[in-house]
């Protein structure tokens, strides 16, 4: 509880820098122009080839983890015994999940961005998707990855 209490405030103003550069609708666009700001390093193609074909948007990934930094101040909020505040993060945390599924959900497929490169995947750890919606992105993740696989 020690670490937790040491960083909070760090985390908590992490967490502002990256309220300001969402678009107004709780998705991150950029932090400079031209930057990735969070990022994933962890695909398995050229990054140039990644943003030059669109296949999975920056945004996208800025925002899942926009998202989780709030939920993980929420828990370290709760941890503290600051109640108001892991109320308020979790709640922001939830409101940036609702945005990012508007944004970034293909109703026809039931995927998110055409459920390419573990997009859905995002969406489910985030607690982006809708209840109603859950099994049918499930099954489109798992018949994404037996095809690729």
């Amino acid at each position: 509880i020690r670490i937790v209490e040491q960083i909070y405030g760090c985390m908590e103003k992490w967490l502002n820098y990256l309220d300001s550069k969402t678009d107004g609708a709780d998705i991150i666009t950029e932090e400079e122009p031209g930057s990735w700001l969070l990022g994933d390093w962890s695909l398995p193609v050229n990054m140039d080839v990644l943003m030059k074909e669109n296949i999975l948007p920056p945004s996208l990934v800025n925002t899942f983890f926009y998202g989780m930094c709030a939920r993980q101040l929420g828990n370290m909020a709760q941890a503290l015994g600051r109640k108001a505040d892991s109320i308020r993060f979790r709640k922001q945390a939830d409101r940036i999940a609702a945005s990012f599924h508007k944004k970034f959900f293909d109703e026809e497929r039931g995927t998110y961005v055409r459920g390419l490169y573990g997009t859905s995947a995002f969406a489910l750890v985030l607690g982006a998707v809708p209840a109603e919606e859950k099994a049918r992105v499930v099954n489109n993740l798992v018949e994404h990855v037996r095809i690729t696989c």
